[in-house]
This record gives structure tokens, C-alpha cells and sequence, in this order.
């Protein structure tokens, strides 16, 4: 019987790094979509933050103009409804769902927990905006 060899081949240290620069690579190039994503929320969170605080009086008065108007709708003094069916079709909700202040809340929070990265980033760049406003 004859021995077989055993042929072991090392590595050396350049090409280690080399290894991991190019796992690393094609780790960020699969996660293209995430990152972009995350980018764009942000972004979307800056900008949000950044017009808030500059506009904030014009906002305050459009808030407080909207309860104006609903307090009115109570008392009948005016009349408007919002067409929820429209809506949802435009936003490619399902119909059907019943468009409370709960039932909202679930969604946001739904869609909150199946994208976490990009709620962080739309968050953060909120507060960046904010800052710098």
C-alpha cells in the first residue's frame, strides 16, 4: 500500500486580505438594493426635517386651520368626506380595510418591522434635518 499525499496549500497573508476584500465586495454588491434603499430614505428624512423646521410656522398653521375645519364638520357647519375608497385604490391598498386612526397606525407600524434599516435612516436623516434646518 502506498502512502497517498497530502498537499497543503497556504496562503499567504496578501492573499488572505485579497480573499476578504473580494467577499466583502461582492457582499456590498448583493446588497445594492438595501443600500440604495436606505440612501434614498434617508434623504426623504433630511428633506422632511430640513422644511419642517424651516416652514414650521406655515405648518403649524395649516395643522391648526385642519382642526379649525373638523372641529366645524362636528358641528355641522360644514360638511366634506373623504372618498377612503379612492384612496386606497391609489395607493394600491386593498379595499375593503377600514381607514381608522388604528387601522393606520397597524400599517405604518407593519411596514415599520418589515423594513427596519430604512425606517432607521428615514428617522436619522429626519433628525440630521432637523439639526440643520
Amino acid at each position: 500500500m502506498t502512502e497517498q499525499d497530502v498537499v497543503v496549500e497556504t496562503v499567504g497573508w496578501s492573499d488572505t486580505i485579497k480573499m476578504h476584500i473580494q467577499n466583502a465586495w461582492t457582499k456590498i454588491q448583493e446588497s445594492q438594493n438595501l443600500l440604495l434603499a436606505i440612501a434614498i430614505y434617508g434623504g426623504i428624512g433630511f428633506i422632511t426635517g430640513y422644511f419642517l423646521k424651516k416652514y414650521a410656522h406655515f405648518i403649524v398653521f395649516s395643522i391648526l386651520f385642519l382642526v379649525v375645519l373638523a372641529l366645524m364638520n362636528q358641528f355641522e357647519y360644514v360638511t366634506f368626506a373623504i372618498n377612503w375608497i379612492k384612496i386606497q385604490d391609489s395607493l394600491c391598498m386593498p379595499t375593503g380595510v377600514e381607514m381608522t386612526a388604528p387601522s393606520i397606525a397597524n400599517c405604518v407600524f407593519e411596514w415599520t418591522r418589515s423594513h427596519v434599516s430604512e425606517a432607521v435612516s428615514l428617522i436619522v436623516g429626519f433628525l440630521i434635518g432637523l439639526r440643520f434646518g
